[in-house]
């Protein structure tokens, strides 16, 4: 068993010189979503460090192997929806995506719990998931 514990040791101490790339490429602001303050705001607090170019990587990101689960989600969270490449996106895609903000959230499954398991000021209100599908909705209906 000792042995078996000096392996363990032994990885856990190798694997720290794996550093996966974590970056925050630019942003170019007139890419970006514009909501309302409201919801910008939320999303800030909620929704960005995944879902934007402005990722706060925090002290514990640096330390493998939860280095290379939180880039692997910033990296996925980016793929799916960028805020920060708003512009970018088509109208359909847009579309899409606006329809699959107000379901995630009030599914209860955005922000994901192992986020909000480490930053509990992310965890939506009932008042903020309104919020954000009234906004959704009235943004799908604007041409």
């Amino acid at each position: 068993m000792k042995k078996f514990g000096l392996y363990v040791l032994a990885f856990l101490v190798a694997i720290q010189l794996y550093r996966p790339e974590q970056t925050n490429p630019p942003v170019d602001e007139s890419k970006a979503l514009a909501a309302t303050p409201e919801v910008a705001a939320t999303f800030k607090r909620a929704c960005a460090d995944c879902h934007s170019n402005n990722t706060i990587w925090p002290w514990y990101s640096k330390i493998s192997p939860l280095s290379l689960v939180i880039t692997h989600d910033v990296d996925e969270g980016r793929e799916h929806l960028n805020f920060s490449k708003w512009a970018d996106y088509n109208a359909r895609d847009k579309g899409r995506a606006l329809e699959h903000i107000c379901k995630e959230v009030s599914s209860g499954d955005m922000p994901p719990s192992q986020y909000t398991l480490l930053h509990s000021d992310a965890k939506l209100s009932d008042q903020e998931k309104k919020s954000i599908c009234d906004w959704a909705n009235t943004t799908l209906k604007t041409p």
